[in-house]
């Protein structure tokens, strides 16, 4: 935009806005009812016509936001409507924080603290560069759905690839999250009913909780009680108080971990002398590669690319500008509360840090704090399991070859049904899934949120096979690709081991 459209442009918003004293001769005006409506609606009328035509001359640069008078507090804390910024940024933020979070502190003991904030910062920018990349090309052809997109670039056939990926990583997902729910259910009745176990795991596995009909009681009520009525939801955005007290669920935990944490210090490091991991990875290169599958650990942490096509669809006023601010701002969101978890968690026990740190072994006789933290965190869990079923469903209807939101009441309960039934049979049979999740991070993660994004860039983009930019890219998503197999590999090695 040059300066004299710069100048136009304040010239129409200072036209449409009039000043103070403007306004005060005006209320001094004898008020002739109908004079002042005809005038009123010419005003408006000429309101409408100024700013369609400072859009069709300066383009997308100016739209409604250029003349929005709000201030910054009723922007950021007024009425969130829907398809707002805000519930649209929380949306995307609940895909991806949630039990990745709780993994990461286990993984700065492998990575080390120094290097660990490197790789969780580099992985939060790799997957804003694969964001960015499907966000621009959803507003550049005009497509609504990540199956979509693959379909116009590359054809049938590999968008039913892909789309078979992603409804794995989806189902995988959904199952893990259900475990974790019962999990959580499982270590607060532990804390209430005073049995005694010193963290949630021994509960889940020693008690009573391990017994197969009381799993399969409790998750099949909660999924026909709470998150059947939920799933039925067509569209993201009406979820976005719930994603909205999700995120706050969240933010809570973290501040109880961070507020337990010095308790935490004094106990294990100080009393008990646990030694930390400041730099050493050697270890982590050894045996099963814990390094690597550390990676593609962090990899998953950020995985939110494919329910994000459902929110960039229902964000009010899609363009460039605000999808690209969306993102950022999600993202940073993601990096600083995946430092703060990673640094206070793995400070808390630093010594056989768990796979999740709300599973770290009690120091008080009785951690409310932390049973509170959990029975909020369910909440964040509830909504992720609600926002990536959605991004899933979209999957299976356009395998089945519905191309718009505008689908039968009869499918969606069909499809809503079934995958529930089946998430939570897998859920309620096989608790220990964290080999599976490996696999699911090292293959589906990989693909969907950097190879596929990574091929999307060279053939969307402009530039010949050999520019710099696409032989660049190329690198990139070809080093993660191996990250990923080498992983995926070491992890199928465990599993036979075991």
């Amino acid at each position: 935009m040059n300066d004299n459209d710069i100048e136009k442009a304040t010239e129409i918003k200072e036209s449409l806005n009039p000043s103070n004293s403007e306004q005060s001769e005006n209320k001094n005006i004898p008020q002739e009812s109908n004079k002042d409506e005809l005038n009123q609606e010419k005003r408006e009328n000429k309101k409408e016509e100024k700013l369609e035509e400072a859009k069709e001359n300066l383009g997308e640069q100016i739209n409604e936001e250029s003349f929005d008078d709000r201030n910054w507090f009723r922007r950021t804390f007024g009425k969130m409507s829907p398809g707002a910024l805000r519930g649209s940024i929380f949306s995307l933020s609940i895909l991806s924080l949630g039990i990745g979070s709780l993994a990461i502190p286990q993984k700065i003991g492998i990575m080390g603290v120094i290097l660990s904030p490197i790789f969780i910062i580099l992985s939060g920018f790799a997957n804003l560069w694969s964001l960015r990349i499907l966000g621009n090309m959803s507003l550049k052809y005009n497509l609504k759905k990540y199956e979509q997109v693959i379909k116009h670039l590359f054809g049938n056939k590999m968008s039913l690839f892909v789309g078979i990926i992603m409804i794995i990583n989806q189902t995988g997902v959904i199952i893990l999250y259900q475990v974790i729910l019962y999990k959580l259910i499982g270590g607060i009745i532990n804390e209430v009913g005073k049995y005694g176990y010193p963290n949630v795991e021994d509960f889940a596995e020693l008690s009573f909780w391990n017994k197969f009909w009381v799993r399969l009681l409790v998750c099949y009520g909660m999924t026909i009680s709470i998150l059947f009525p939920l799933c039925q939801l067509k569209d993201v955005s009406k979820m976005r108080y719930a994603s909205t007290f999700g995120m706050i669920s969240l933010f809570i935990l973290i501040f109880i971990i961070v507020v337990e944490c010095p308790f935490f210090i004094k106990e294990n490091i100080v009393k008990k002398k646990q030694s930390l991991n400041y730099y050493d990875i050697l270890p982590g290169l050894k045996g099963n590669m814990k390094l690597l599958q550390s990676i593609v650990t962090l990899f998953y942490a950020y995985a939110c690319h494919v329910g994000a096509f459902p929110v960039f669809e229902s964000l009010h006023k899609p363009t460039q500008k605000r999808v690209n601010k969306l993102l950022n701002r999600a993202i940073t969101i993601d990096i600083v509360c995946y430092l703060i978890i990673g640094a206070a968690g793995y400070l808390s026990q630093p010594l056989s840090t768990p796979d999740l740190i709300i599973e770290r072994d009690k120091i008080f006789s009785s951690d409310w704090l932390m049973t509170l933290g959990n029975f909020f965190f369910m909440f964040t869990l509830i909504a992720k399991i609600c926002v990536n079923y959605n991004a899933q469903r979209s999957s299976i209807l356009i395998l089945l070859g519905y191309k718009s939101n505008e689908f039968p009441n009869s499918i969606n309960y069909i499809i809503t049904s079934i995958v529930l039934i089946i998430t939570t049979m897998v859920a309620v049979s096989f608790q220990s899934i964290s080999d599976y999740i490996s696999l699911i991070g090292s293959f589906c993660t990989v693909v969907i949120c950097f190879f596929v994004p990574g091929m999307i860039y060279i053939k969307g983009n402009e530039y010949a096979i050999t520019h710099c930019k696409n032989i660049s890219t190329m690198i990139f998503i070809s080093v993660i690709l191996m990250i990923g197999i080498v992983s995926g590999f070491f992890t199928i090695k465990g599993i036979i081991e075991k």
